[in-house]
């Protein structure tokens, strides 16, 4: 019998317009609600936490909501928020 479970890793935007990053995120986290059961998707993860450096475009790359510092951009809070409420919503426990 073939079980398939997806996790969704490194999906993100490569943009230092932090309104793009959020819309971007909320809309990757729309189709993840409204599929996981269909696809049996247990788990979504941007990409990426912070910047780092990356082959195609070194240091000039802006995937993360943190700097390469830790000090944290805008889209920061508001995606934290957006993962509260949806953990809520899922009912996941920290």
């Amino acid at each position: 019998m073939w079980i398939s479970q997806f996790i969704i890793t490194e999906n993100g935007i490569n943009t230092e317009d932090e309104f793009q990053r959020v819309r971007t995120i909320k809309r990757y986290l729309h189709y993840f609600l409204k599929n996981k059961e269909k696809y049996n998707i247990r788990g979504y993860f941007i990409w990426s936490l912070m910047d780092n450096y990356e082959w195609d475009f070194g240091y000039n790359a802006k995937f993360g909501i943190l700097n390469r510092n830790l000090s944290k951009k805008d889209s920061y809070y508001e995606i934290k928020e957006i993962y509260r409420k949806l953990n809520q919503k899922l009912n996941i426990s920290k």
